[in-house]
Formats: structure tokens, C-alpha cells, sequence
């Protein structure tokens, strides 16, 4: 699947910098094996950093990445009491920018 966009080339350098983080490449890794729950992609944050990893931190990152379109919310999975539990998928695997046009496309 491909979506192009033309973007300024303000929004192309924001949409690569907001993947230039060490937290948000390890979301993109762990979901490329399949879908996750929050709880999942936490815990494999954790033994990737080796330390705590807040879920407001964590919130934030997924937040940033389903905003530019690298993941998405699959389902909700029913866990007790709580609210249900998000699942996220890789939405896109490529990001393609074409400078000459001003392009971005997402694959």
C-alpha cells in the first residue's frame, strides 16, 4: 500500500525527525515482527533500555509515531476490569521522500 503526500519540505524534515529517536526505532523493531499490545511493546522497551520505562513516555512515542503514520491502533484486547488494552501494527515499513517533488510516501 502507498500514500503520497506533498509536504513542504519543513513537514518531510519533521516527519524524519520525529523517527530519529532511540525509543521510537525500538516501537518500529518490535512491531515488525507482528502486532502488540502496549503492555508488550513496555516490556520490550524495558529490556532493550535494561531500565523502567514510564508509560507516559511510552504513550507519547506511540502517540508521535501513529500521528505521522509509521503505526496504528489494531484492535483493543479485553483484560480484566480495566479498560481494554490497545494493540498497535506497523502501518508502514518505508518511508520514501522524493526530493525533487516534495513527496512522501509511506509503503
Amino acid at each position: 500500500m502507498r500514500r503520497c503526500k506533498r509536504l513542504p519540505f519543513k513537514e518531510v524534515i519533521m516527519t524524519l525527525k520525529a523517527t530519529a529517536c532511540g525509543p521510537r526505532w525500538a516501537i518500529i523493531k518490535a512491531l515488525s515482527s507482528g502486532e502488540l499490545s502496549t503492555n508488550e511493546i513496555a516490556e520490550r522497551l524495558e529490556e532493550t533500555f535494561r531500565r523502567p520505562f514510564p508509560r507516559s513516555t511510552l504513550y507519547y512515542h506511540l502517540s508521535v509515531l501513529k500521528g505521522i503514520g509509521i503505526i496504528e491502533l489494531a484492535s483493543y484486547k479485553e483484560s480484566g476490569p480495566g479498560a481494554p488494552e490497545k494493540i498497535w501494527r506497523l502501518k508502514a515499513k518505508k518511508i520514501v521522500v522524493n526530493l525533487v517533488d516534495g513527496t512522501i510516501s509511506f509503503e
